[in-house]
């Protein structure tokens, strides 16, 4: 999807602070049109690569995991995990020059430790600061509540995530009457 003009982006992390080790970035790029959405990203990280670089995890991040079950196993060991930098890499391959406004559920979560994560590896974030969307206000704006989250896969999976969230994103666009090609136009 060459033309996209959106990307929802998702996390699964060992913290919520900048800094916090990575498990896996999703992302899926969507217009607010009904096009399906087929452009995915998806990479497992390897923890060992993160704690290395100095990323800390926190307490409650841990606790959370362990009690996870199955998908924690999942994400903690993915087989086609790879280093933090070769994720971060594979993102940016990913995202390429599009000029796509940054979607996470809340900006300063997913942007925020993301762009981290770029800093602490020494390489240049691939979105634009200021296109930079966040999901969880729009989500708690008056009447969007009518637009129901449906998931899609697993929870607590980024890839699946990412994509129930953007799904849900163009419901709320839909149900308050939002015009997104004006909001796209004028991102």
């Amino acid at each position: 999807m060459e033309n996209a003009l959106n990307a929802m982006v998702d996390l699964e992390t060992m913290g919520t602070k900048p800094y916090a080790p990575l498990l896996s970035i999703g992302a899926v790029a969507f217009n607010f049109d009904d096009e399906p959405i087929m452009d995915l990203f998806y990479q497992p990280i390897d923890l060992e690569s993160c704690l290395e670089l100095g990323m800390r995890p926190d307490a409650g991040a841990i606790k959370f995991w362990c009690d996870q079950g199955e998908a924690a196993q999942m994400v903690m060991s993915h087989p086609d995990a790879v280093t933090l930098p070769l994720a971060l890499d594979a993102f940016t391959d990913w995202w390429g020059s599009r000029p796509m406004s940054f979607w996470g559920n809340s900006a300063r979560f997913d942007a925020g430790l993301l762009e981290a994560a770029y800093k602490v590896c020494g390489k240049q974030i691939p979105w634009a600061w200021h296109k930079e969307r966040c999901y969880r206000t729009v989500k708690n704006l008056p009447g969007a509540q009518h637009a129901k989250l449906e998931r899609y896969g697993t929870h607590h999976n980024a890839l699946d995530d990412a994509l129930s969230q953007a799904l849900h994103l163009r419901c709320i666009y839909k149900a308050l009457g939002f015009n997104p090609n004006a909001a796209e136009l004028a991102a």
